[in-house]
C-alpha cells in the first residue's frame, strides 16, 4: 500500500470513528414524543396541585399557589428535560407568559382554524437552531372559569387576581375555548 493510500485509509477510518462515536442528536420525532410526555406530566402536576388547593383551601388560595407552582414547574421541567418549557397565552395573566412572535403566529393560526371549524393539534417547527412544539390548552373544566370565565368570577377572586396581576388579560373565557398553549423548545 502506498503512503498516500495509507493516509487516505487512516483519514477515512478516523472520520468514520468520529461520526460513529459522536453523540447522536435526537430526531425531531423523538423530541416530539418527549415533548408530549413532558407536557402531559407538566399539565397533570399543575392541575393536580391546583385542584387539591381549591378543595382544601378554596379558589383564592389556589391563585397564590398557581403563581408559585406554575413558574416552579416550568423551571423544573426545563431542567429535567433539557428544553424550555412554559405556558403562554395571547390573553396572559403572568407577563412572562406572553407569546414570542412565532408562538403568537401559531396561536393566531389556531384561532383561525377554530373559527373555520377545523381541528387543531400540536404545532411543530424546526428552525436552524431549534425544535419547537406547542400544544393547545383549552378551558376544559368548569373550575377554570372561576378564575378565567366571563361572569363566574367572584369578587374576592377578582380582587386577588387584580392584586397579584394588575395587567391581567386572562378572563372572558367560556368552556372549550382555546386558553393558550404549552410551549417546548429545544436548542440544536
Amino acid at each position: 500500500m502506498t503512503t498516500l493510500a495509507k493516509k487516505y485509509f487512516l483519514l477515512t477510518f478516523l472520520i468514520s470513528l468520529l461520526f460513529n462515536c459522536a453523540p447522536k442528536q435526537k430526531s425531531f420525532q423523538e423530541l416530539e414524543s418527549k415533548a408530549n410526555l413532558a407536557i402531559d406530566s407538566f399539565q397533570k402536576e399543575l392541575l393536580g396541585t391546583l385542584q387539591n388547593t381549591i378543595k382544601e383551601k378554596g379558589i383564592v388560595e389556589a391563585i397564590d399557589k398557581c403563581k408559585i407552582t406554575s413558574p416552579n414547574a416550568e423551571e423544573k421541567f426545563s431542567k429535567l428535560e433539557g428544553g424550555e418549557f412554559r405556558r403562554l397565552s395571547s390573553k396572559n395573566r403572568n407577563q412572562a407568559h406572553a407569546p414570542k412572535d412565532w408562538e403568537a403566529k401559531a396561536l393566531s393560526k389556531w384561532e383561525e382554524q377554530i373559527a373555520n371549524k377545523e381541528t387543531i393539534g400540536i404545532y411543530k417547527e424546526e428552525t436552524e437552531s431549534e425544535f419547537r412544539f406547542l400544544k393547545p390548552i383549552f378551558i376544559a373544566n368548569p373550575t377554570c372559569l372561576k378564575c378565567h370565565g366571563v361572569g363566574e368570577i367572584e369578587k374576592d377572586v377578582a380582587s386577588k387576581i387584580k392584586n397579584l396581576y394588575p395587567e391581567d388579560k386572562a378572563t372572558g373565557y367560556k368552556m372549550s375555548e382555546l386558553r393558550g398553549a404549552f410551549s417546548v423548545v429545544w436548542k440544536k
